[in-house]
């Protein structure tokens, strides 16, 4: 059964893919990929991911170029937006300026996870991105052309069990423009 959990995560992270990548002249724009895994028994075990494309094509608004999150039992991630929880986002340029909440389900206390996060072509934006951990108030800043994992545990405090935990949020570089650049001061 796990085997076949393990290959329909990789058919769906194909499908996603699908577009996403470097060669495909319909896809150049800037996006971000987050993959969810979990440290079990010495592996790494998938269980989710999200992709965050950028384009001035691209509408803010829940469209035909989003998807829906599915319901999972498992651990799952997925992007806030305000009519739905997503697995595939396409918003634009403008909201490279804007916090982008996450939505994290399912995790088991105790349980040692970690993101996978990559992108591609942020930096034709000039703007690099991090991940700010609420329970942790921490920040990891990356840059798109990096790969950059991010461990993380749940444990008895509450906290650390909120499905808001996670954000992602451009880094502040011009602290008077941005107001989520309070997280910081």
């Amino acid at each position: 059964m796990r085997n076949k959990k393990i290959i329909l995560f990789g058919l769906i992270a194909v499908i996603l893919s699908v577009g996403f990548t470097k060669g495909d002249p319909q896809m150049s724009c800037a996006y971000l990929r987050i993959n969810l895994y979990e440290f079990l028994d010495g592996a790494e075990k998938p269980h989710d991911a999200i992709i965050l494309a950028f384009d001035d094509r691209y509408s803010d608004a829940f469209d035909q170029e989003d998807a829906r999150q599915q319901h999972k039992l498992g651990p799952s991630i997925g992007i806030v937006h305000s009519e739905a929880t997503l697995s595939v986002e396409k918003r634009s340029v403008s909201t490279l300026r804007a916090d982008i909440p996450l939505k994290i389900l399912n995790l088991e206390q105790g349980t040692r996870y970690y993101f996978r996060i990559s992108g591609n072509n942020l930096e034709e934006f000039e703007q690099d991105m991090m991940l700010w951990d609420d329970y942790l108030k921490k920040s990891y800043n990356f840059k798109s052309a990096e790969s950059l994992v991010i461990e993380f545990q749940v444990d008895t405090n509450l906290e650390s069990q909120k499905e808001s935990r996670f954000k992602l949020i451009p880094n502040c570089t011009d602290q008077s423009e941005w107001a989520f650049c309070e997280y910081f001061n």
